[in-house]
């Protein structure tokens, strides 16, 4: 494979309905919202859009509550294709990409990024509710924490910077971009 510049490496992560980053998380995140199925959530309480994406794209377009009520096997066999998808084919295309990116970023004596840690915040970051105690807010009638995921407005905050930056014919590493991206959030106040 051609050696590919730090322009072409960002794109294919962030920019795009196919950039990896976001299929990345996608699966993720269907992977988790259907986990919660085994903690007692019924399937028609699963995020629609988790539904219809698992739907979609690992039974063909069957109905996904009907497939798990009526044929589990069929069922059990997608949440296999899916975490094969989160585990080796999402995961291993932005890692692949991640290696890219430090060997260009080498090149101009750039620190390199934490693939996993970066990875995270990309792809699923999230708090936990929290009551007044500290304690972690479950689902009323469930054992599972409430998490507020931010991964989306990290994604688009991320690359808004690095679109600057290469605009510009610039490039930084990646933690200073992060620091610019939670200066931002942190300290700038609506007009």
């Amino acid at each position: 494979m051609a050696e590919r510049n730090i322009k072409e490496i960002l794109e294919e992560l962030f920019s795009g309905k196919d950039a990896a980053l976001a299929k990345y998380a996608k699966v993720r995140h269907t992977q988790y919202e259907l986990g919660l199925t085994k903690r007692g959530l019924p399937i028609y309480d699963v995020a629609p859009s988790a539904r219809r994406y698992f739907s979609e794209r690992f039974l063909g377009g069957e109905n996904v509550c009907k497939v798990y009520k009526e044929d589990r096997t069929k069922f059990d066999k997608a949440m296999e294709d899916l975490d094969h998808a989160v585990r080796d084919g999402c995961h291993g295309r932005c890692t692949r990409l991640v290696k890219e990116l430090n060997e260009e970023l080498a090149h101009y004596k750039i620190e390199p990024v934490d693939s996993e840690k970066f990875l995270k915040w990309l792809t699923f970051c999230y708090d936990v509710r929290k009551d007044y105690l500290g304690e972690p807010i479950t689902e009323p009638g469930f054992s599972f924490e409430i998490r507020d995921f931010y991964d989306d407005k990290n994604r688009k905050d991320f690359w808004k910077e690095l679109k600057n930056l290469l605009k510009d014919g610039r490039i930084m590493s990646m933690s200073d971009v992060l620091k610019i991206v939670y200066l931002k959030r942190n300290n700038s106040k609506n007009l």
